[in-house]
């Protein structure tokens, strides 16, 4: 998204911007409704994988994945986020159970890993082309962010260029 003002123009990273959006709703608890699954899904993973997701197990309840043992390193996923409907369960748990387990001197709580993991794999992805509208409540929600600058991996969501940066680069200047 290029936005172009009086005092040049600034670039935002739509996901990385939707990403932080996401993020520090998740943190705050809104837009996480759950449900239950008509149908549970059984999942395997890998040991190491199985036993951190079993060990923060309520911290996944608070974000909306209820799940229950089936034994031979295999879960019973009854209820997820309405965010991840359509989502890869076996891939978010998986990517949960990495984020954790790299987190082993945290720079971020686990509650923070799990709503960064969560936001990624639900926020816009680059190739997407918004509504004018989409756009419009994006920047707006950006704005609202404690942090609107990074996204909670801590890549950019928008750079600015000033006049004198655009003239230098068209060498006017």
């Amino acid at each position: 998204i290029a936005i172009s003002g009086r005092d040049g123009l600034t670039l935002i990273d739509q996901h990385a911007a939707h990403e932080r959006v996401l993020y520090e709703k998740f943190l705050r608890g809104v837009d996480l409704t759950s449900h239950r699954l008509l149908f549970p899904r059984q999942v395997k993973l890998s040991h190491k994988e199985y036993r951190i997701i079993f060990e923060n197990s309520s911290l996944l309840r608070d974000f909306g994945i209820e799940l229950d043992d089936f034994g031979h390193d295999t879960v019973i996923v009854r209820s997820l986020p309405d965010v991840l409907r359509e989502a890869d369960i076996r891939g978010i748990l998986s990517d949960i159970a990495s984020c954790l387990l790299e987190n082993a001197t945290p720079v971020k709580t686990p509650r923070e890993t799990l709503a960064a993991k969560i936001a990624c794999h639900k926020s816009v992805r680059g190739r997407v082309i918004l509504a004018q509208e989409d756009v419009a409540r994006l920047l707006s929600d950006l704005e609202g962010c404690a942090n609107p600058d990074k996204c909670p991996h801590g890549r950019p969501t928008r750079i600015s260029l000033s006049l004198d940066d655009l003239k230098k680069m068209f060498k006017r200047k």
